[in-house]
């Protein structure tokens, strides 16, 4: 409210009242959808964790810090300028219980949140209207940056004015390098990768071919021809034995679908059916595939777009045999290392971090993994991406903890 002030120049910032005047809603793509609007009621003992965002307190603490920010950078710019009274007065108004409440109502954001029934009424609290404003306020800056949310935030709490200018570092092409050594702790996860080049350059030799997944390609691929992907997920089964399903929906339309014992792995195959099923690529069959409204897949009769001129990656192979047996041949013998070793930490009620870096140039530079186990390094692993690095990692641990079967 502007209160008794009647002049423009410092005039408090307010909330619209009308759906005619609020900025339009960000919007999230992906399994953060899901961390967002899903309540800590619904949360279970040993459910695995979003393994890119953890959970919607992090992403609450995060939106807390960017939402504060973004409010004061737009009263920072305000002319006539504003005094530091002044600016800090006004940010604690649009900050307030009423304004967020007022927010949440405008965008209906509180009707699309699932939760138990004895949850309902906690709903309308301060703090978890808060919570809730929070926690989207901080996917939308993990997913889009920090630029899409300042011109939100602006916009929201005065739409007379104009967002101001916002530097990134994805703007900087240097930062999107790793550094010469550069270290951090999983599972804190940023989407900072560039915007796509206007020209792609010559394919390299096929011995010096990128080694991409279907899933990096596939988004890839889909965020340059504009198409909205979402990841719908499910988990079926008991903590500790049940299973992973991943659908690939585009533009609203399920195009692929996975299943398996890591998330990661059920989005992988998704991605991978919808990238054949979009006419993209060539299967090893050579026939394009398209899905039915069943959401079955069929041999598809048009291509959707013409198919990109370079040939589909090859699915990653699953890390080299220790010298030791495998726990789960001959049974499994395809199964990866990491997940195994953390649902069995997570069964015994062990805390594990994966501190990783990266040392030497960015073209040319590999990922060095630790795996600490309750404080103790119990594995170590190389390899030039992450993965491959904490794949080798969790291997050695597993060894080390003595949970192999023996003989």
């Amino acid at each position: 409210m502007r209160g008794g002030q009647s002049f423009a120049p410092k005039r408090s910032i307010a909330v619209s009242s009308s759906m005619a005047n609020i900025p339009a809603l960000p919007k999230l793509t992906g399994d953060i959808i899901l961390e967002v609007f899903t309540h800590k009621s619904l949360r279970f003992e040993g459910a695995p964790r979003n393994e890119e965002v953890g959970d919607s307190d992090r992403l609450a603490e995060l939106g807390a810090k960017v939402l504060e920010m973004a409010v004061c950078y737009a009263l920072f710019n305000k002319r006539p300028m504003l005094e530091a009274e002044e600016i800090e007065k006004q940010t604690k108004e649009a900050l307030s219980d009423d304004k967020i409440e007022g927010w949440i109502t405008l965008y209906r954001l509180r009707e699309k949140l699932r939760c138990t029934p004895d949850a309902f009424p906690s709903l309308r609290t301060p703090k978890e209207v808060r919570h809730l404003f929070n926690s989207y306020v901080g996917a939308v800056f993990v997913t889009s940056g920090l630029r899409v949310v300042q011109n939100w935030i602006t916009k929201l709490v005065d739409p007379e004015s104009e967002p101001p200018p916002v530097i990134e570092l994805e703007s900087d092409q240097s930062s999107n390098a790793p550094a010469a050594k550069r270290q951090r702790t999983d599972p804190i996860a940023m989407n900072m990768s560039p915007p796509p080049p206007v020209m792609a350059p010559p394919p390299l030799p096929p011995s010096q071919q990128p080694t991409m997944s279907y899933l990096q390609l596939f988004n890839q691929t889909a965020n340059q021809r504009r198409l909205a992907v979402e990841y719908p997920a499910t988990f079926v089964g008991p903590p500790h034995a049940g299973s992973w399903t991943v659908t690939c929906r585009v533009n609203g339309v399920d195009r692929g679908h996975g299943s398996g014992q890591s998330k990661q792995v059920a989005k992988e195959m998704a991605a991978q059916q919808a990238f054949f099923a979009l006419g993209w690529g060539q299967p090893p069959g050579g026939r394009s595939m398209s899905v039915d409204s069943e959401s079955h897949f069929q041999p598809k009769v048009e291509p959707a777009e013409s198919p990109l001129h370079f040939p589909p990656p090859p699915a990653m192979p699953p890390p080299p045999l220790p010298a030791q047996p495998n726990p789960l041949a001959p049974a499994q013998p395809s199964v990866a290392f990491l997940p195994i070793f953390n649902q069995t930490a997570a069964q015994r009620r062990h805390q594990v971090e994966y501190p990783a870096e990266f040392v030497g140039p960015a073209h040319a530079g590999s990922w060095s993994v630790r795996c600490i186990v309750d404080g103790i390094e119990k594995g170590h692993g190389t390899g030039t991406s992450k993965q491959l690095a904490k794949e080798e990692a969790a291997k050695q641990a597993y060894y080390n903890m003595g949970w192999a079967p023996r003989g």
